[in-house]
């Protein structure tokens, strides 16, 4: 503490003598402040930037052959508006005579690495530091104090996606799996934790490179062993289940109607009428599917996108409706989910004297056609001249062969 490393709360002056009796001990330190005043109402950005620097500090300590071995959120202040480390109560420094008793544990009991709690005293705490850190900030991100059990799964119930999903979160959660890996062996260093957090924050403000790396996840996800060059899905689960993955990170995609225009998918939900699925963009798009296909040039391709073609249906003719036979569509306001009637209830905002429920919209029941969804930073979609519903005048294999013949290699 008295070396006055930034990113440790220093030792300002001090008197503590070997021998109590020449006098009274102590030692002035600033007054730094909690954790959690530092990360009210903050963005993940604005959280994991400041651990930035805290992790080239845990760094620099571990090149000192310095290890705390207790760091939790209780042991982080800061200090002249930086994250800081704390209570070097059970730090393990060179030629430090070892107080800690055999298979005994050390470490704070919700971010403790598991080698500290089987036998601290031949743990290495080099990679226990980076595992606590790491639980730290899951901790922080997520607002629960109590952390999670073993090892960080972005599968779980306590995924960073269901905390944070506005963000892409991918790289933070292979980050937080390694880090908190069973094995210490399999963690990375401090220098590589602070290096992968910017990273990672580099990311997020570029959009369109993160835009496209989390296009590049969602094929991941689909096909983790290798990516076909065509997939095909026909169950309407199956359908619903793909699109709501290439929708769940708010502004990645961009889906092309089949009658021109575009709108990025927000939600995906089943219609009321057997067999429909309701897409949720601007506007609700209510669509029979026949099939979902993947287009693939390769796993990391920009220009890669899902094409979702429609059953033809019959009009259901609502009285009062739009409908527009040759674009396929017809249009008509819904009171609640399946009951359909007269835009005009939608102008006047009401229906038989009544104000309309509050999940009153109009919405667009699609005849036949077909939609296309790319990525948003896509060169399909970076052109503006593609709103005008090419992909539905043309074939599957000849659409794949028209963006196949645009990609330069």
């Amino acid at each position: 503490m008295a070396k006055h490393i930034d990113g440790i709360v220093p030792l300002l002056e001090h008197e503590i003598p070997h021998n109590a009796d020449r006098g009274p001990q102590w030692f002035v330190m600033p007054l730094a402040e909690p954790l959690a005043s530092a990360f009210r109402s903050q963005s993940a950005i604005d959280i994991v930037s400041p651990f930035v620097a805290l992790a080239r500090t845990l760094a620099e300590l571990h090149e000192l052959g310095i290890h705390h071995r207790d760091i939790k959120p209780a042991n982080l202040l800061t200090l002249n508006g930086r994250l800081c480390f704390s209570d070097f109560g059970l730090v393990k420094y060179p030629k430090r005579m070892d107080i800690t008793p055999a298979q005994g544990d050390v470490g704070p009991k919700f971010t403790m690495a598991p080698e500290m709690r089987r036998d601290a005293a031949k743990a290495a705490g080099g990679p226990a530091d980076v595992y606590s850190l790491a639980k730290t900030l899951w901790i922080v991100l997520t607002g629960q104090p109590m952390g999670f059990d073993g090892q960080y799964s972005p599968i779980s119930v306590l995924a960073l996606s269901k905390y944070h999903g506005e963000i892409l979160t991918s790289p933070l959660d292979e980050l937080l799996a390694e880090c908190t890996d069973n094995d210490p062996r399999a963690r990375p260093s401090a220098t590589e934790l602070a290096s992968r957090l910017e990273d990672w924050i580099k990311l997020q403000e570029d959009f369109h490179r993160r835009n496209l790396t989390e296009w590049m996840v969602i094929q991941n996800q689909l096909f983790p062993f290798c990516s076909p060059s065509r997939a095909t899905w026909t169950d309407i689960k199956d359908i619903c289940a793909v699109l709501r993955l290439a929708s769940q990170t708010r502004s990645l995609n961009h889906m092309f109607y089949p009658d021109g225009g575009g709108n990025t998918i927000n939600s995906i939900t089943f219609a009321a009428e057997a067999g429909f699925l309701r897409i949720h963009a601007l506007s609700v798009a209510i669509v029979k599917p026949q099939k979902l296909t993947f287009e693939s040039f390769g796993p990391a391709s920009a220009w890669n996108y899902f094409r979702l073609e429609a059953h033809s249906v019959a009009p259901l003719s609502v009285d009062g409706g739009y409908i527009d036979l040759e674009k396929g569509l017809e249009i008509f306001c819904e009171l609640t989910p399946g009951q359909y009637v007269s835009l005009r209830a939608w102008d006047d905002d009401e229906y038989a004297g009544e104000p309309l429920p509050a999940g009153a919209r109009p919405v667009t029941r699609y005849l036949s056609g077909s939609f296309v969804i790319f990525s948003t930073r896509s060169p399909y979609n970076l052109d503006p001249t593609t709103y005008d519903a090419r992909h539905n005048r043309i074939s599957e294999d000849d659409f794949r062969h028209y963006i196949a013949s645009h990609i330069v290699t």
